[in-house]
């Protein structure tokens, strides 16, 4: 966010002089190149003798990260109008504190020598039969499958490549 002053820019149709020598135009293919936003389209007076023009820029990489923008007036005697928005950014995510299965720890033996003595068929409804089979296999991994909260596993630093957010 800030004031910048290219005056040539029509922010509306999202062009400039043709010229590539023209600091308005390098500056809107750099936005362009890094894939950026640029939010106030509104325009206001920037006092004197000069044309109403977009000078206060909202620069983002996302294009909802602003909502709800107003312009309001300028603080005392100044020229530059207030603009209001509503910035929407992304909060951490919070760590999971549903226990995990710790798969590879597993008492293969154990589970294997408990499912042959259980029952697996329901004479049922088809719903019926699954949620009796589903709790077996469930039950069978709450007894022989050690669990840990995720949040107090070490957790290693993965490459940016395996990084949720890309």
């Amino acid at each position: 966010m800030g004031d910048f002053n290219y005056p040539d820019i029509n922010w509306r149709l999202d062009t400039s002089p043709p010229d590539m020598r023209n600091p308005a135009t390098r500056f809107l293919e750099t936005l362009r190149d890094a894939y950026l936003n640029q939010h106030v389209m509104l325009r206001k007076y920037h006092g004197g003798t000069q044309n109403l023009n977009i000078q206060d820029l909202i620069i983002t990489n996302e294009e909802a990260m602003i909502s709800q923008m107003v312009l309001s007036a300028p603080v005392g005697k100044g020229h530059h109008v207030c603009i209001n928005f509503i910035f929407n950014c992304y909060t951490p995510e919070q760590p999971s504190q549903k226990p995990k299965y710790i798969y590879h720890k597993w008492d293969y033996d154990a589970i294997r020598h408990e499912a042959e003595k259980l029952n697996w068929y329901s004479n049922d409804d088809l719903e019926t039969s699954w949620n009796h089979f589903k709790y077996n296999i469930l039950n069978l991994m709450d007894k022989h499958i050690p669990k840990t909260k995720q949040n107090q596993r070490n957790k290693k630093k993965r490459p940016n490549y395996m990084m949720k957010k890309l």
